[in-house]
C-alpha cells in the first residue's frame, strides 16, 4: 500500500495542472457541505441555548400562529379578535400557573438630550415579566405594579440600547425620548447576548399601559404564562386552553382562535425546520459533490488513456491486474481527499466570513470534519473505480502496441 501511495503521488504531481483541476469540483461540494453544518450547528447551539435559558415552563399566547401557516389558514388568523389585557389576570388564578403578563413590542426611534439617536425595540408588560421572561435587573429596578396602572413614564435598557445612547456614566435618572415622549430610565437588564441574529441586549422595556403612544396594543399583543414546573405543564396547557376558550366565549362546535405554544413546542418545531432545511442544504452540496466525483471520473480516464504505455509496461514487468487497480484508484482517492482538506477548510472560513458579517454563529465539529472527509473519500472511490478497472483489464501487448 505504501507503494502504490508513492506512485500516485509521483504521477500527480507530474501532472500538477490536471490534479488541481480535478480536485476544484470536490472542492466546491465538500466546503459548500462544511459551510452548511457549520451555520447550521452554530445557529441550532445558539437556539437551543436561548430555549434553556428560557425554561420548559414557559407559555406563549398568540392571536395568530405567525409566518406557520399559509393561504386560507393565515387569511382565517388574520380575522380573529385581539387578545385583551385582563387575560393575563384570569391565567395567573389557575393552580398550576406561577405568572402572566401580557407583551406587545415594536421598533422605534429613540434619542437622548445630548442628541444621540437610535432604533431599538420596546416591549411593553407588566411587573411580573423578569420573572415570566427570566431577565435579572442589574442596576436601578423593575417597574412596579402602581407604574403599571398609573402608566409611570419609565423604562429599563439592555445592555446594547444602554451603550449607545449613554457611552459614559450611569443611566439611572435619566430621560430619554421614544417617538417624542420623554421617559425616565430606572433601570438596567443584564446582558443576554444575540439569538438567531437578533440582540436581546437592544431592548427598552416599559410599562404596558405606556406601549399604546408608539403602537396599537391589541395588535402586538402576546401572553406569557410561567408554569409551576414541567411536572404540571400538560395539566397547565390543558386548563390554559379550557380558560382561554371560555375569555374568548367559544363554544364547544367553535375551534380557538388563538394559538398556545410552549417552549418544548417551539424547540420542537425549531429542530423539525433545522432538519429539513439541513437535509436541504446537504442535498444541494450533494450535487456540487457528485458534478466533482465525474469530474475525476473523466480526468482519471484521461490519464489511464495517456499512460497506456506505463500500464502495458508495468503489466509486462509482472504487475498484476489488482496491483493497477489500487494504484488508479489510490490516485483517485487522494485527489478526492485533497479536495475535501480544501474544501473544509474553505468551507470553515466560509462560515466564519458569514458569521462575522451576519453575527451568525458557526461552529466546526469533529464529526463535520469526519464527515467531510468520508464524503470526499468515498467520492473518490466511486470516481476512480471505473478507470481503474480499464487500466487493470488492459493487456500488456495491446497497451504497448497503442502507445
Amino acid at each position: 500500500m505504501n507503494d502504490d501511495i508513492r506512485s500516485a503521488f509521483t504521477a500527480l504531481a507530474a501532472n500538477r495542472m490536471r490534479s488541481i483541476l480535478t480536485v476544484l469540483g470536490i472542492v466546491i461540494g465538500i466546503s459548500t457541505m462544511t459551510a452548511v453544518t457549520s451555520v447550521l450547528q452554530g445557529f441550532t447551539g445558539e437556539v437551543n441555548s436561548t430555549f434553556e435559558e428560557i425554561g420548559t415552563t414557559t407559555v406563549y399566547i398568540a392571536r395568530t400562529a405567525g409566518p406557520r401557516r399559509h393561504g386560507g389558514e393565515a387569511r382565517e388568523e388574520n380575522t380573529r379578535p385581539e387578545l385583551q389585557l385582563e387575560y393575563a389576570d384570569h391565567l395567573q388564578e389557575l393552580d398550576e400557573v406561577s405568572a402572566a403578563v401580557p407583551v406587545a413590542s415594536t421598533m422605534v426611534g429613540v434619542k437622548t438630550a445630548d442628541g444621540i439617536e437610535m432604533n431599538t425595540e420596546v416591549t411593553g408588560t407588566g411587573y411580573l415579566w423578569p420573572d415570566v421572561a427570566g431577565r435579572t435587573v442589574t442596576e436601578g429596578r423593575f417597574f412596579s405594579g402602581s407604574e403599571v396602572s398609573g402608566s409611570s413614564a419609565v423604562c429599563l435598557l439592555g445592555t446594547t440600547a444602554s451603550e449607545r445612547l449613554f457611552d459614559q456614566g450611569s443611566p439611572l435618572g435619566e430621560r430619554i425620548i421614544i417617538e417624542g415622549s420623554p421617559v425616565t430610565v430606572i433601570g438596567l437588564l443584564e446582558e443576554k447576548g444575540e439569538t438567531m441574529g437578533r440582540d436581546q441586549d437592544n431592548v427598552i422595556v416599559v410599562p404596558y399601559t405606556l406601549f399604546g403612544r408608539w403602537a396599537p396594543l391589541g395588535e402586538n399583543l402576546v401572553m406569557m404564562v410561567l408554569v409551576e414546573s414541567p411536572e404540571v405543564m400538560d395539566k397547565a396547557l390543558e386548563n390554559i386552553e379550557t380558560a382561554m376558550r371560555s375569555l374568548r366565549g367559544l363554544t364547544i362546535y367553535q375551534d380557538n382562535d388563538f394559538e398556545i405554544m410552549s417552549t418544548e413546542e417551539l424547540q420542537e418545531g425549531f429542530s423539525e425546520v433545522s432538519a429539513w432545511l439541513f437535509a436541504a442544504l446537504l442535498g444541494l452540496s450533494g450535487i456540487s459533490l457528485f458534478v466533482g466525483s465525474v469530474g475525476i471520473a473523466n480526468i482519471m480516464l484521461v490519464s489511464v488513456n495517456q499512460r497506456t504505455a506505463e500500464i502495458g509496461l508495468r503489466k509486462a514487468l509482472g504487475a498484476t491486474s489488482s496491483a493497477v487497480l489500487r494504484q488508479f484508484v489510490t490516485e483517485s482517492v487522494l485527489l478526492a481527499i485533497a479536495g475535501g482538506i480544501l474544501g473544509i477548510a474553505a468551507g470553515a472560513f466560509l462560515a466564519r466570513m458569514l458569521s462575522a458579517f451576519t453575527e451568525m454563529s458557526a461552529g466546526l465539529s469533529f464529526w463535520g470534519v469526519a464527515s467531510g472527509v468520508a464524503a470526499s473519500s468515498i467520492s473518490g472511490v466511486l470516481a476512480g473505480l471505473y478507470p481503474a478497472s480499464r487500466a487493470a483489464r488492459m493487456q500488456p501487448a495491446a497497451a504497448l502496441g497503442s502507445s
